[in-house]
């Protein structure tokens, strides 16, 4: 099962995700934000933030993670899906809800094939807190313009929860989160200059809504 096969994007976004190894890429980018000088870097684009969030999850779970939530149905949570088929080679259930049902049953559609091929199961949860249940990595996207917000009681220990837009409260932060990363510590951790999860059981929230 190919990226263009499942059928989550257009054929030119496809071939985008395809022709390279765009999470590898997403990772020196992100370094050379962070190194960037004098100025500021062009805002990263919806692609190298999904690619950064795969990133992320692969340095931060190992092994790899098998039980993944998906919060928010729209084009990023398409985009995440299609690099997870490509980059998490133990996928085996995704779980997604969106607070729109009709789009959640859209990208559940487009995955059903999946089944058979990879032996990968997308289905949608009725509420925010059964998509992330059980989940070793959750992405917390966007539901018409309105965030998600995950308290870390709702996860499993050891699990990584990546929020790709700002949390739903302004208040909302890593309470309750072993360890945290912006954007920028992101960049650092991928530079080695700093330390990723220290122990298989913290709960690691990494924000990716400061990049733009």
């Amino acid at each position: 099962m190919t990226i263009k096969a499942a059928q989550l994007i257009d054929d030119e976004l496809a071939e985008q995700l395809s022709s390279c190894d765009v999470v590898a890429l997403s990772r020196h980018a992100l370094i050379s934000r962070a190194n960037f000088g004098p100025g500021k870097p062009a805002p990263p684009s919806d692609i190298e933030i999904c690619a950064a969030a795969i990133a992320a999850a692969g340095e931060l779970l190992t092994p790899a993670p098998r039980v993944v939530g998906v919060l928010g149905a729209g084009m990023p949570a398409r985009i995440l899906v299609a690099l997870m088929i490509r980059y998490l080679s133990k996928l085996s259930h995704v779980a997604v809800f969106d607070g729109d049902a009709r789009l959640a049953t859209s990208l559940v559609d487009c995955c059903a094939a999946l089944r058979q091929s990879r032996g990968v199961v997308v289905a949608a949860a009725e509420n925010a807190r059964d998509a992330v249940m059980g989940a070793e990595l959750v992405f917390s996207t966007s539901s018409k313009g309105k965030a998600f917000r995950v308290p870390a009681e709702w996860l499993i220990f050891g699990a990584v929860l990546i929020e790709m837009t700002a949390p739903a409260t302004p208040e909302a932060g890593p309470d309750g989160f072993d360890r945290s990363f912006t954007w920028d510590q992101l960049a650092e951790m991928f530079a080695g200059q700093r330390p990723g999860r220290l122990h298989a059981d913290e709960r690691v929230l990494v924000r990716l809504d400061g990049a733009r």
